[in-house]
């Protein structure tokens, strides 16, 4: 037992140690709000889109993303926000806040805190295959969000609409055009000519190492970077208006979102439909067991959701995920499948 929570605490304290190094700093005065965010679209723009390039561009040895995989995480993302949906119809009449519940069940801190989650359970290999993911959960994300936006919170502006916006936001967004270029080299590579040694004869690692040496160190900066700038964020202020509000939208994000995503991963298992190697059982315990998505309060912001209490929930589920991760991956360590 000793072994198992050395392993979940090896893999989670990492990630809480440098939030809280970002919490102290802003405590302390080091960082202003200004400061952090700068350095959060700073890494946004740059950083994270190298990391997302190179995760793809060193995906030759992973494994794909197998069809059936893709339709088991959406089911399982589809599921989520119908019992969000359900859940938020339950415990508020507002509008605003319905549309933030339902993003708390459904839509995770995947690309901060899921891809260094995933490092960890099933080493630097299996993020290949937690980046091709990348992709569609981000278009679900990004799309289902909009659309609940606008059904619950129902005002935008009439000069321009809002849906393309937002289309076109995901299509530049820098995370998506690291991983479009990735893709799109890594079906470019059967198309360059070989020598008579079978290795290719250019490469972008191997033929220019200076450029992608730059990319590799803006990738290497970009989780610490982010893990340190969201606990700067964190804000732990009065919850008195929304407490009912922000227990059910934690509860979804911690509890129900990671019990139902491994539910419907283990239906798929035992018809047979997917395999649950470790890459697998830790690609699904990032994209369900971390906290809410910190990008869901800008859009919030945006579009007249509540973005008071999204930023709650974000802030508590940040905190308190870490301990929820904890108990997770115990569980599946215990269990067998990590």
């Amino acid at each position: 037992m000793l072994a198992v929570f050395q392993y979940a605490f090896n893999a989670v304290s990492p990630i809480l140690i440098l939030g809280a190094i970002g919490y102290l700093a802003r405590q302390m005065g080091w960082f202003t709000k200004d400061a952090l965010k700068a350095m959060n679209r700073f890494n946004f723009r740059f950083c994270l889109s190298c990391l997302m390039f190179v995760n793809v561009y060193e995906a030759e040895n992973s494994m794909g993303l197998v069809p059936s995989l893709l339709l088991t995480l959406f089911a399982a993302l589809i599921l989520l926000t119908v019992v969000g949906v359900a859940a938020a119809n339950l415990v508020t009449k507002d509008g605003s806040r319905k549309a933030i519940l339902v993003q708390a069940a459904f839509r995770s801190n995947y690309a901060i805190i899921g891809l260094p989650v995933v490092a960890s359970l099933a080493g630097q290999e299996a993020l290949g295959l937690a980046s091709l993911f990348q992709i569609p959960c981000v278009m679900y994300y990004n799309g289902m969000s909009v659309f609940l936006l606008l059904h619950y919170a129902g005002q935008h502006s009439d000069s321009e609409n809002p849906v393309r916006k937002v289309v076109t936001g995901i299509l530049t967004n820098p995370l998506i055009d690291g991983l479009l270029v990735g893709t799109a080299v890594l079906l470019l590579r059967p198309l360059i000519p070989t020598g008579a040694d079978g290795q290719m004869l250019f490469t972008i690692s191997g033929s220019l190492p200076w450029a992608y040496q730059v990319v590799k160190y803006l990738a290497n900066m970009s989780t610490p970077l982010a893990l340190i700038v969201l606990g700067g964020q964190m804000d732990f202020k009065s919850i008195a208006g929304f407490r009912r509000e922000l227990i059910t939208g934690v509860f979804l994000r911690l509890v129900v979102a990671p019990a139902l995503g491994f539910l419907v991963l283990f239906v798929s298992y035992g018809l047979g439909l997917v395999d649950l190697p470790r890459a697998v059982v830790a690609l699904v315990t990032a994209v369900f067991s971390s906290p809410l998505a910190a990008a869901s309060v800008v859009m919030a912001a945006e579009m007249n959701g509540d973005d008071q209490l999204c930023g709650q929930i974000v802030a508590w589920t940040s905190a308190l995920g870490m301990f929820s991760l904890f108990v997770v991956i115990s569980l599946l360590r215990a269990t067998g499948w990590l």
